[in-house]
């Protein structure tokens, strides 16, 4: 991922994994009061994928740390925007790829919706983007490029899954491991964190524990 042209404020993520935090806080890190609370907005109006059980999780989390969490089940509009501190979209979708996950991937945004958040941005807000694997690189293709972020749409796998989808060869593979000392994991201002916590030194896939195709 290359992140080039404006970039206030935008934390690109593209995962690979489903969300699976838990509440926990990192020790030491600071929880805020209710005064003046930053406000985030989740995105719920673009057929967004698997969301349902991390709510709960990323609720509690954010809340503790003194945000205010809303949610938007319909088009973006300047209007939406104007008291919000944070806008979060993950895994949106154009109707056409809900339940058919095949190329042509269009985007879930129309261009009205992306000429808003460009301006926004450019204002001061701040975007969460969290990108999964194909269909949802190209679901964010037409948003991303116009905020100068570079995505992929494709998967990444083991090489033993590139021959035979079965069940065998997917619990053979098991997780997918990125590593900062084999390169696999390269300098970004997300990875490489800020004090106290640190950089990330090592990130791994969760289990696929039946077969991705049938």
């Amino acid at each position: 991922m290359q992140i080039s042209g404006i970039s206030p404020a935008i934390l690109a993520l593209v995962l690979t994994l489903k969300f699976a935090a838990t509440d926990a806080s990192e020790p030491g890190q600071p929880i805020t009061d209710q005064n003046g609370s930053p406000v985030i907005l989740f995105d719920r109006g673009h057929n967004n994928y698997l969301h349902d059980e991390s709510d709960q999780i990323f609720d509690k989390f954010l809340l503790r740390h003194g945000f205010i969490v809303r949610y938007h089940r319909a088009r973006i509009n300047k209007g939406i925007l104007e008291s919000v501190d944070v806008f979060h979209t993950s895994n949106a979708l154009a109707p056409e790829n809900v339940d058919n996950w095949s190329l042509p991937t269009p985007s879930a945004f129309t261009p009205d919706e992306i000429e808003v958040l460009v301006d926004w941005v450019r204002n001061g807000g701040s975007l969460l983007l969290a990108i999964e694997h194909m269909p949802f690189g190209g679901s964010y293709d037409e948003l991303a490029t116009a905020l100068g972020v570079e995505v992929s749409n494709g998967f990444a796998v083991h090489g033993l899954l590139l021959h035979d989808y079965s069940p065998e060869n997917v619990s053979a593979a098991g997780s997918l491991l990125f590593l900062r000392n084999n390169g696999s994991i390269a300098d970004h201002p997300v990875i490489n964190g800020q004090v106290p916590y640190g950089q990330i030194e090592h990130l791994a896939s969760a289990r696929t524990k039946t077969p991705i195709f049938t």
